[in-house]
Parts: C-alpha cells; sequence; structure tokens
C-alpha cells in the first residue's frame, strides 16, 4: 500500500502515442492531489502501458487550437504547477520510462525524482520541441540542466536528437537502465 502507479494511457488518439494536452494535465493534477493526500503513498511510479511509448510530449492538434498569447501561457503555466507539484513534493516519484520519451514527455520524467529505462531499442529520448520552433517550457529547461549540465542541456535542446539508454544513462538523464520487466519489480 506504501506504492502508487501511474500508468499513461492515451488511447484518444489513433497513432498508439501518449500525448500531453490540457485534459491530460487535469487528469495528472486530479491523480497527484489525490496522492498526495493520502499518507500511506510514499512511492508513485509513472509509466506507460504502452511498450513503445512513455510520452511522445505535447499533442500538437492541441497546440494548434491555442488561440492567443494569454491562452498559451497559461497552459504552459498549468504544466509548470503540476510538474513541480511533483518535483516538489515529499512523496519519492520515480519515472519507469518504455519507449520514446520525448519533449513534454521528458519534462514529466524529469520532474520525477528518479527515472529509469527500460533496456529496449524504443526507448529513446530527446527535447524534441525545437523541431516546431518551440524550447521546454513546463520547467524542462532547468531540471536538465541540473541532471546533465550546460552542454548536454544545450545540445538536447537546440539540436532536438534522440538518445538511447546508454547515452541518456552516461550523460545523466536517468538513472538506470533495466530489463524490461513487470513494473511491481521496480519497488
Amino acid at each position: 500500500n506504501k506504492v502508487a502507479t501511474i500508468i499513461i494511457d492515451d488511447s484518444s488518439n489513433k497513432s498508439n502515442l501518449n500525448l500531453i494536452d490540457n485534459s491530460f494535465l487535469l487528469n495528472l493534477e486530479s491523480i497527484i492531489y489525490e496522492l498526495e493526500e493520502n499518507p500511506k503513498v510514499q512511492i508513485v511510479i509513472i509509466t506507460s502501458n504502452k511498450l513503445s511509448c512513455f510520452n511522445n510530449g505535447t499533442c500538437y492538434k492541441y497546440l494548434l487550437e491555442i488561440e492567443d498569447k494569454v491562452e498559451a501561457r497559461s497552459y504552459a503555466q498549468f504544466g509548470q504547477r503540476v510538474f513541480n507539484r511533483i518535483a516538489q513534493s515529499s512523496k519519492i516519484y520515480i519515472c519507469a520510462i518504455a519507449g520514446s520519451c520525448h519533449g513534454a514527455g521528458l519534462e514529466l520524467a524529469l520532474a520525477c525524482h528518479y527515472r529509469v529505462a527500460f533496456s529496449i531499442p524504443e526507448s529513446k529520448f530527446s527535447m524534441s520541441q525545437i523541431h516546431i520552433g518551440l524550447c521546454p517550457y513546463l520547467g524542462g529547461i532547468s531540471r536538465l540542466l541540473k541532471y546533465v549540465g550546460f552542454k548536454e542541456c544545450m545540445s538536447m535542446i537546440l539540436q532536438g536528437q534522440p538518445l538511447d539508454c546508454v547515452q541518456a544513462k552516461e550523460i545523466g538523464l536517468i538513472d538506470e537502465i533495466i530489463e524490461p520487466c513487470h513494473i511491481s519489480y521496480l519497488v
């Protein structure tokens, strides 16, 4: 009972990807609030039920629906608050990553206290926002800088090139590489 698991499962799109939009953030905030209020829970694992995709970042379709800079700022600030709640929690948040982890999905992973990646070819990491003319906007820049240092942080943000598990571990982006297993074995 000390461990809770948040399983990301975006079945709303046909691409078999988990994506972040306002409804995702609202749901995540609600779950986090509930877990934070539960004194029995000490560890929270965030993972995906899709082996090929942990989270591919912000839904571009959602971004295109944002009408003005006030709405864009509000969305970014809301996402920052949700991710900051994870980062500042007294509970331990572990991100168990199987598959692609890009853009805002990587920002979510960086908000967690520990990051473990399954050793599968699909596990790739990038700050892909540069490919659509954006930079990380959910707190990822400062967290990335904290974990990988200035040079790697700038390279990841400005180039947006994916890293595999070994590369991600070498630079400090993830804490451990593990063999694929059932989530219960992590604790």
